[in-house]
């Protein structure tokens, strides 16, 4: 219900299916959330591209739900997304910054019924979507 995502509540109505099974069910997921602001800087071609294409789109969505519960200071390893595809280790810098790519954590390690959220400010691009 926040408004600082409908975009990206948008964007899962669109790409159906799936994903929306996999956002209602029980987990554990750790799951990395785009503001507004992330999708606005996504060129406008390639978020065309997104939403012409529902599996393209349900894959780079489901690219930012990791599988299980992991606060970001606990995290180990590498992330793997729930498509299977390796996510970037957050990051936890001296100036206590978090990253995951090439995105900032802008808030973390929100408890959830079904894990944790981390609101982040840019998109995060599956490696072969790039």
């Amino acid at each position: 219900a926040d408004a600082r995502f409908s975009t990206l509540k948008t964007l899962i109505a669109q790409a159906g299916g799936t994903l929306n099974a996999t956002l209602a069910s029980t987990g554990p997921y750790t799951v990395f959330l785009p503001t507004n602001s992330a999708f606005a800087k996504v060129p406008a071609a390639t978020l065309s591209q997104l939403t012409s294409n529902r599996e393209e789109l349900t894959r780079v969505l489901t690219y930012h739900i990791a599988k299980g519960a992991f606060k970001l200071a606990d995290a180990s390893g590498k992330l793997t997304s729930v498509s299977s595809a390796p996510l970037a280790l957050p990051l936890i810098t001296a100036a206590g910054t978090s990253k995951i790519g090439d995105s900032t954590v802008l808030y973390g390690d929100v408890q959830a019924t079904n894990g944790y959220i981390n609101v982040i400010d840019s998109i995060l691009m599956p490696p072969a979507a790039k």
